[in-house]
């Protein structure tokens, strides 16, 4: 009974049906607490509401029952990396590996991992053992791709990218990406397009709302910029990025103090955020707070931004 209410969550799952794939997952565990596939399947459908919390805690019981399970900690990585526990996440990915080495998406995990964490060559290398098991691998290509670019090679970074989504329409991790190199290349409708399906893929994505808004800035479109700032944290207030992007947008609107309160609540979230020190001290030098904003441009050298370096031999000394 547990096996056949599970395959019948798995099939809702395939028609979107949700709420009716909960009810077999939940079915399934009644029927036998220790089945892992169920445990795991909930988990799924969590990561993919963006519940990461209430992911991992059914990704850990499906493990606790069936320990031997490498798409499990494959599943569980993927959730570790959205929390940003990347050693975790690393360490799950690994372990996925060694009881399956041909798993496709455990290299493609161990790809974000490194990628997130700087180390580009190690992601490289990930991506592409991702791209010799499975050469249809979309999100492979759109992952090496952002690894391409951040070594500022943008011309390998778009052709993996259009090679991602020619193999599916639906990646929408793709089409962000790909918006974010035309930005960088002042493509600015191009951007826009992209950013845009990806949104009308994933509404509810704030990441993608995010580049949207920082594309609308780079434009000079400081409304709309605000707009989709304003919702991104909305819906998450612990988002400190958003709070030092929308800080640069209210500066740049003409509200100083406004983006002094959303740099000083980035900071209460996180005081280690050298980005939002770099930025806050640029802005209030650029409102004449030349004292306090060289102090903000050393903390964030000293927290590891070396770009406010140049800053400081450009406004301090």
């Amino acid at each position: 009974m547990s096996h056949r209410e599970n395959t019948r969550g798995v099939k809702a799952v395939r028609h979107k049906d949700y709420q009716a794939a909960i009810r077999h997952f939940n079915k399934a565990i009644v029927y036998d607490p220790h089945n892992a596939g169920a445990l795991s399947n909930k988990g799924l459908i969590a990561y993919n509401f963006q519940a990461y919390d209430t992911a991992l805690l059914y990704f850990n019981r499906a493990l606790a029952a069936n320990g031997d399970m490498a798409e499990i900690y494959d599943d569980r990585a993927m959730a570790e990396i959205a929390i940003r526990n990347y050693d975790s996440a690393l360490a799950d990915a690994n372990k996925a590996l060694q009881l399956q080495p041909k798993l496709v998406s455990a290299y493609f995990n161990k790809g974000m991992v490194n990628y997130l964490q700087g180390n580009y060559v190690a992601s490289l290398f990930d991506f592409d053992n991702a791209i010799l098991l499975n050469t249809h691998y979309s999100k492979a290509y759109a992952g090496r791709a952002m690894t391409y670019f951040k070594q500022g090679e943008t011309d390998a970074a778009l052709v993996d990218l259009n090679k991602a989504i020619a193999l599916d329409s639906d990646n929408t991790d793709a089409y962000n990406n790909r918006g974010l190199v035309y930005d960088k290349l002042e493509r600015y409708t191009a951007a826009m397009t992209d950013f845009n399906h990806a949104l009308e893929l994933d509404p509810e994505n704030n990441v993608y709302r995010t580049n949207r808004g920082l594309t609308y800035y780079h434009q000079g479109r400081f409304k709309q910029a605000l707009a989709d700032l304003d919702k991104v944290l909305q819906k998450d207030p612990g988002f400190c990025s958003g709070y030092v992007i929308r800080g640069m947008v209210r500066n740049d609107n003409g509200d100083y103090e406004g983006a002094l309160a959303d740099f000083h609540a980035a900071l209460a979230k996180n005081p280690k955020d050298g980005i939002a020190f770099c930025d806050m001290g640029y802005v209030e030098i650029r409102n004449n707070n030349l004292v306090q904003g060289c102090i903000d441009l050393q903390a964030a050298v000293d927290r590891g931004v070396s770009e406010a370096n140049e800053l400081i031999k450009k406004y301090c000394r």
